[in-house]
């Protein structure tokens, strides 16, 4: 990925050039699909322990799945941006 990358950012915009940047855009639009598809999967499966650890029904417990995540995703920013700084 990082050296099709290179190859995109690198190449003039003759024919031949556009042939192959069209080639790398397909290659990182199924990449890039593949890995939405593993987030979707990846957070179902984090609901299904959630509902199976908190004994939760209905969507009080859908709202605070959701909740649960915005926060932790938010924290999770916070200490990275602290630990890069020192």
């Amino acid at each position: 990925m990082s050296i099709m990358g290179n190859n995109l950012t690198g190449m003039t915009l003759d024919k031949e050039a556009m042939q192959l940047i069209f080639d790398n855009l397909i290659l990182i639009l199924v990449f890039a699909l593949i890995g939405i598809l593993i987030l979707v999967w990846f957070v179902v499966l984090a609901y299904n322990g959630f509902k199976v650890a908190t004994n939760a029904k209905g969507t009080k417990s859908t709202l605070l799945f959701i909740v649960s995540l915005l926060v932790a995703e938010i924290l999770s920013k916070i200490i990275f941006y602290q630990i890069s700084i020192y």
